[in-house]
């Protein structure tokens, strides 16, 4: 925060195991993951207020469970298509990330394989899908990934939460920035013996729910 009190600043920050596959696979994963953020962790931007980083570790989670995870620590399981898991909470009324997900096997193109990967996190680490399912049909290897349509909701085309059927992910909404910030306002206000100070204006925050969804399970777009 600044001096006046204000949020200018965020670091999303978690270890995320991945799991399952072949060795070879497995690491290949892994280095497209830690590669891509690197490559294209620059989500700065003229028009925002937000400097936001995502500081993310991926390693490798053989032998581990998600019984046995830490505070910030997420994982994903190579099997199946790509999701992240979540679910609404009734009693906070807030739909809560999950820390499990499952990428899906047999990526070849390791930027592609990146891409993916850091899009499902993006789930775990409090944000939701831009696009609407258009058609869905399954194809003879009956993962449904072939023939699965979908459409960006209005601006988010190419958005890392937009729809993937229009190509890869390039761009990072200002629209996430201000929903991480305002989320860590409204917590900042309304409960802030969740955050607990590090350093002089620096604070410490664990994200467990979607900042960008409200009490009625409806995506907040702000301008």
């Amino acid at each position: 925060m600044n001096e006046k009190g204000a949020v200018v600043r965020i670091i999303v920050n978690s270890t995320i195991y991945i799991k399952g596959g072949s060795e070879e696979e497995r690491k290949k994963y892994i280095d497209a993951a830690n590669d891509y953020l690197v490559n294209h962790n620059n989500f700065d931007d003229a028009k925002s207020s937000v400097n936001l980083t995502f500081d993310i570790k991926y390693k490798d989670g053989t032998g581990r469970s998600t019984r046995n995870l830490k505070e910030g620590e997420n994982m994903f399981d190579i099997a199946g298509g790509s999701a992240a898991t979540g679910r609404w909470d009734e009693i906070s009324k807030q739909y809560v990330t999950g820390v499990y997900g499952h990428i899906q096997k047999g990526m070849i193109d390791e930027e592609l394989m990146g891409n993916t990967i850091f899009h499902e996190s993006l789930h775990l680490l409090g944000l939701t899908d831009r696009y609407d399912e258009v058609g869905y049909k399954k194809d003879k290897d009956g993962d449904g990934l072939k023939d699965r349509k979908t459409k960006p909701h209005d601006g988010f085309i190419f958005d890392m939460m937009g729809a993937f059927h229009y190509g890869k992910w390039q761009k990072f909404s200002n629209v996430h920035r201000k929903n991480y910030r305002n989320y860590l306002e409204t917590i900042r206000k309304t409960k802030p013996e969740l955050i607990r100070q590090t350093r002089q204006n620096e604070y410490q925050f664990l994200l467990k729910y979607r900042v960008d969804l409200d009490a009625n399970q409806e995506l907040i777009t702000p301008k």
